[in-house]
């Protein structure tokens, strides 16, 4: 099955409770992450569909607009805190995604040049020739795949080396001191709404009271009010009123029948 971000699920379970459940991350179709038992440092992912519509298909367009920036947002400022938000390194550290659908793909870089904003950059759209005849444009592929490479190769070195900081042993185990305040970090990325689940759905349509259960009579619901049946010599009656109310219509019958007919509807 698909992998989860794991940089997501970090930014989803930062306020996350003991009683709470824990959030899984955002699932890609391949991820690239670093293999072993501490930490996974997380550099890039990737989507794949099986054909390709256009640039205006609703799968492409939530893919590159939201759901691989948001991705690749996470993965970036998880390796911007691993090596402390250093001014000089962060600028050096990219996130790439790639996006194939059909024989079309693209490449999306994500970095944080200046240490305001999270910039995203798209490249052009590459096809893979099907005849011998376009064969060259597989060259444009190939060098944007090796340019690709070269960005995770030196992103992997600048997070493994740029947080490596000699300290001294004094200072070792004891609590940090607060942040530069000169010092900018990148936000985090807004969560999504909570989708309505399918229980409060229906609990907030507004409920049609059933029709009559008498034989012959009209149907009982009419602009959502519960009609009540009050039998009689005379026949069935019909009323919306309230319940004291009801109870003195009923002990009216047996005197005067004509303060029930002008209550209640037949």
């Amino acid at each position: 099955g698909e992998s989860t971000s794991i940089s997501t699920a970090t930014r989803k379970n930062k306020k996350r409770k003991s009683e709470e459940r824990r959030k899984i991350g955002r699932r890609g179709d391949w991820i690239l992450r670093a293999v072993g038992n501490g930490k996974k440092d997380e550099f890039g992912a990737g989507e794949a569909g099986k054909d390709w519509v256009d640039e205006h298909g609703t799968k492409y367009i939530r893919e590159i607009g939201l759901k691989l920036p948001k991705t690749l947002k996470d993965m970036l400022v998880n390796l911007m805190e691993r090596i402390k938000w250093n001014e000089e390194v962060r600028k050096q550290i990219q996130t790439i995604g790639i996006i194939h659908a059909g024989l079309m793909m693209t490449i999306v870089y994500a970095d944080n040049p200046k240490g305001y904003i999270c910039r995203f950059r798209r490249c052009d759209l590459m096809e893979v020739p099907d005849t011998v005849e376009k064969f060259d444009s597989v060259l444009t592929i190939l060098a944007s795949v090796l340019n690709a490479k070269s960005v995770v190769q030196e992103t992997v070195k600048m997070v493994q080396t740029g947080g490596q900081a000699t300290k001294s042993f004094k200072s070792v185990g004891l609590r940090k001191r607060p942040r530069d305040e000169s010092q900018h970090e990148l936000s985090a990325c807004m969560s999504t709404p909570k989708k309505m689940k399918l229980c409060t759905k229906v609990n907030n349509i507004r409920r049609s009271y059933p029709a009559s259960p008498c034989p012959g009579l009209p149907n009982a619901e009419l602009h959502g009010m519960a009609f009540h049946h009050i039998y009689t010599p005379e026949g069935i009656y019909a009323t919306s009123n309230s319940e004291y109310q009801i109870n003195l219509l009923k002990t009216a019958v047996k005197e005067n029948l004509d303060i029930l007919r002008s209550n209640v509807k037949k």
